[in-house]
């Protein structure tokens, strides 16, 4: 496994530049990897192009809401395989214009269907860039409080990142907003939730600042969820949930069962600063 403490500077393609799953420095209890800017991710700058795990766990991921070409393909751009900033998928809506471009699975893994529920410990990292004063960007699994599942969020235009765990019946679990961290338009963001329920630590994190908050759920659904996890929008697209605009996907992790830390995901900030050239 390489682990590089790269320097920020440069243009694209810098030499050092890395995969996401390179610059883990521990893989424990990793169960999701993508990036599509490394051509064992993405292979094919087609539309409806699967988005393959680069973890040992075979999560792989379709483009849109079916197996097929549809109107919520995300759209690629830069060079298969060059593991440069220049590699991204856009999600905003532009190919259905009520809708996020989004990927998402077929069915939860049963790891994911850990995350709402009680004792979770996990962290959901991602790295997108907004494109305007606009941009939003959302993962999850549920449209809103009636839903069971949970969604993490940040946007530009009501500056703030934020989590929640939705238990059903119009209540949610958890809701973490914090105003505090701001995500900055056209440069690269590494963003973060991490959280040990049972120890009641949560932790949001934006390109090296942090925010805690006590993640302890209240009286959470032992349910399944609401629907299947989506990276572009907290519920496959359904128009009243959380819709990613303007926004740049390049590639995310998924840890259940750990907690990272600041410390660890400023070792990964720094380790894909050569590539992503994070706040410049």
């Amino acid at each position: 496994m390489l682990i590089l403490n790269a320097l920020s500077g440069g243009a694209n393609a810098l030499p050092g530049n890395i995969s996401l799953i390179d610059a883990l420095p521990d893989l424990t209890n990793l169960q999701l990897c993508v990036d599509v800017g490394d051509s064992n991710s993405l292979a094919s700058d087609a539309a409806n192009t699967a988005l393959e795990d680069l973890s040992a766990n075979g999560n792989d991921m379709q483009a849109g809401t079916t197996a097929g070409a549809d109107s919520q393909d995300p759209a690629f751009s830069g060079t298969i395989g060059a593991l440069s900033n220049a590699e991204f998928v856009t999600m905003d809506g532009v190919q259905d214009s009520a809708l996020s471009d989004l990927y998402t699975f077929a069915t939860n893994p049963a790891w994911l269907e850990t995350i709402h529920k009680d004792s979770a410990v996990f962290t959901v990292l991602t790295i997108v860039q907004f494109t305007s004063a606009s941009g939003v960007f959302s993962c999850g699994n549920i449209t809103n409080s009636a839903n069971v599942g949970f969604e993490f969020f940040f946007d530009k235009p009501n500056p703030r990142m934020g989590f929640r765990v939705a238990k059903g019946g119009g209540g949610f679990a958890l809701e973490e907003i914090d105003t505090g961290l701001d995500p900055d338009t056209n440069t690269w963001l590494l963003a973060a939730v991490s959280i040990d329920e049972d120890a009641g630590s949560g932790l949001l994190y934006l390109n090296g600042n942090t925010s805690s908050f006590t993640s302890t759920y209240s009286s959470p659904s032992a349910s399944a969820a609401s629907t299947t996890f989506s990276f572009g929008a907290s519920n496959l697209g359904a128009a009243t949930s959380l819709q990613s605009v303007d926004s740049r996907f390049a590639a995310a992790a998924v840890f259940q069962g750990r907690a990272l830390d600041a410390a660890e995901l400023n070792a990964i900030h720094e380790n894909l600063s050569n590539r992503f050239q994070f706040g410049e």
